[in-house]
């Protein structure tokens, strides 16, 4: 079943009731939400407002996150698949399922995928930063990173339709730094110092050693989860 609790009144309401198990859900940006099972291999997708649903299988690797666009897209991500350890992003129609583009990269670090308001879907792909249109899969830009960088981010925030963030480590990953981009056509925004990564270098193979997480505060601060270091916060105005 799929449960909808009102915490303020205490109540529960049944959405949907499936005939089969699923172990994950991802609540997308349009209202749906998408349901995962068999390490990710199968899902489905269910709108809430039409009570549209399709059902998708990954013929290889299993995508590990959804999202959603405004425009009708549904964006699957997929980190490290195969031989070559390939990335790839994919769009899927809401309305019937359907495979409308892939992008695929092959990076030793990418970044779970964004969508903003205008319908770009912006990721942070090994040492370039990139943005595709969600209808079509379409290269809106591509920023190369310079060398001795790499992404090292686990997500990407997006402030309305002006702005993108994303973490970048330097090649032993002894340091970070957060720079944001504009969002119509990647040019370099602000840049934060280099902080350094506490027990994070490379050849040290830490279990802490791991891409980072950030959230976007309401007065557009972006917030950076640091292992030991707890939180740093950064203003990109």
């Amino acid at each position: 079943k799929v449960i909808r609790w009102d915490p303020l009144a205490g109540v529960n309401e049944t959405l949907y009731t499936f005939q089969r198990t699923y172990d994950q859900i991802t609540i997308t940006n349009d209202g749906g939400f998408v349901l995962s099972s068999g390490g990710h291999q199968t899902f489905r997708y269910v709108a809430l407002q039409s009570k549209q649903s399709w059902d998708f299988k990954a013929h290889f690797c299993p995508y590990t996150s959804f999202t959603a666009s405004n425009n009708g897209t549904v964006i699957g991500y997929l980190n490290l698949c195969g031989f070559n350890s390939y990335t790839q992003i994919s769009g899927f129609s809401v309305e019937n399922g359907s495979l409308l583009w892939s992008r695929q990269h092959t990076a030793a670090q990418s970044s779970l995928p964004a969508v903003s308001p205008s319908g770009a879907v912006v990721w942070c792909v090994g040492s370039f930063m990139e943005a595709v249109d969600a209808v079509t899969g379409s290269v809106l830009w591509q920023v190369p990173i310079e060398n001795g960088t790499e992404c090292f981010s686990d997500n990407i925030v997006v402030s309305g339709t002006n702005w993108v963030g994303a973490v970048f480590a330097t090649a032993d990953n002894s340091q970070f730094q957060v720079r944001t981009f504009v969002l119509e056509d990647g040019s370099r925004g602000a840049v934060s110092p280099w902080l350094r990564l506490p027990n994070c270098q490379r050849f040290l193979q830490s279990q802490d050693c791991h891409p980072l997480r950030m959230a976007l505060s309401r007065d557009s601060r972006i917030i950076v989860a640091v292992f030991s270091r707890g939180l740093v916060s950064f203003h990109p105005l």
